[in-house]
């Protein structure tokens, strides 16, 4: 599926859309084309437009938290870890550093294992490496691997009810609309 990049009023990243919902909030003057892709038209009885890899809404400029509970998600604890392996490694000289994971070897560890009567929550999931995690600790405790956890794991401080929300953009090679943002849109600054 194409999809269209969908700036907020602000001009800050927002989500991505597919080209129905495209259609839809265009036909209702809720967006404007910021950047048109050279290579594709979208035809209709009446109109014949460029397909557009950038938009931004009119009116939207965010939304709100509704509850100042946290809900338990992979992404969230990668992002309270800030991608680095909460167990110590150490360099050849033997002296500890932090690792920061590449996206294809991070996983989420369970402190507790699931076989011991852990469970997944913020409390007991920890990001780690592949190695760590899988070669290592191998369903073990810290404690019985011999590795040492960086920092205790806690519930992310999250948005408090009211705040606004924050969505990052995450760059996809493979998708077209991600190409013409930052070759065409970004060099227009």
């Amino acid at each position: 599926m194409e999809s269209v990049i969908v700036l907020n009023k602000n001009f800050q990243y927002w989500t991505e859309i597919g080209v129905d919902k495209f259609l839809r909030l265009w036909q209702n003057n809720k967006i404007e084309i910021l950047v048109e892709r050279e290579d594709r038209e979208i035809h209709g009885v009446s109109i014949s437009i460029k397909m557009p890899a950038v938009v931004r809404l009119l009116a939207f400029t965010g939304y709100k938290i509704k509850s100042d509970i946290v809900t338990y998600a992979k992404h969230k604890v990668y992002e309270r870890d800030g991608d680095i392996c909460q167990f110590w490694h150490t360099d050849s000289d033997n002296k500890p550093f932090q690792y920061r994971c590449k996206n294809d070897e991070r996983t989420v560890d369970h402190v507790l294992p699931l076989c011991m009567g852990g469970k997944t929550t913020f409390e007991n999931c920890v990001t780690a490496c592949r190695v760590c995690n899988v070669e290592i600790k191998r369903g073990r405790t810290p404690e019985q691997a011999g590795m040492k956890l960086i920092k205790k794991p806690k519930i992310p401080v999250g948005q408090k009810k009211g705040d606004m929300v924050v969505v990052r953009f995450s760059f996809n090679p493979n998708q077209i609309s991600h190409k013409y943002y930052w070759e065409k849109f970004l060099n227009m600054a």
